[in-house]
């Protein structure tokens, strides 16, 4: 009976080796595929204004350098307008490096106008997983859309690690 577990045993790990190397090659080349169409890709000109430079060549060179398995990369805006009108705003990840110091800027647009950028420091932690502090931001731009767009890098590379947006109306 114990030969049998034994044979049993390695035929599935044999069996799980071939699995895992058959999803690594195919989440490889779907990777190359999604680098290929976001090359492809060009901004919206209603997001973006030709004076919005740093923001815009964050999005030309996140399109340019995708990691072939990127972590990912949450963005999320939430508005209010009580008692007064202000927006709240905060970038987190997953699947990042584990320790590592992360770059991330939440650019924010009010009506596809950019309107600030925050920078954070982030480290990850053994899990790979990161995020920053909330943003409070005080607005007297009401019935307005706000966007936010979360960009990572590693700090030490400067790899990009992945993108995200969100909106919320006043």
């Amino acid at each position: 009976m114990r030969r049998v577990v034994l044979r049993v045993g390695r035929r599935a790990s044999a069996i799980m080796l071939a699995i895992t190397t058959i999803l690594a090659i195919t989440a490889t080349s779907a990777a190359a595929t999604d680098e290929q169409s976001s090359k492809d890709a060009s901004p919206s000109s209603d997001l973006f204004r030709a004076d919005e430079r740093g923001a815009l060549a964050r999005l030309k060179l996140a399109q340019s350098s995708p990691q072939p398995l990127a972590a990912i990369v949450y963005a999320d805006i939430n508005c209010y307008n009580v008692p007064f009108m202000y927006v709240k705003d905060k970038g987190w990840g997953v699947g990042a490096q584990a320790n590592k110091q992360v770059d991330v800027y939440r650019d924010l647009f009010i009506d596809g106008q950019w309107w600030k950028t925050t920078e954070n420091w982030p480290w990850t932690s053994s899990s790979g997983s990161w995020s920053t502090s909330t943003g409070e931001h005080a607005t007297l731009i009401g019935s307005a859309r706000y966007m936010l767009w979360v960009t990572a890098y590693y700090e030490a590379t400067g790899s990009y690690i992945g993108r995200a947006t969100d909106y919320c109306d006043m």
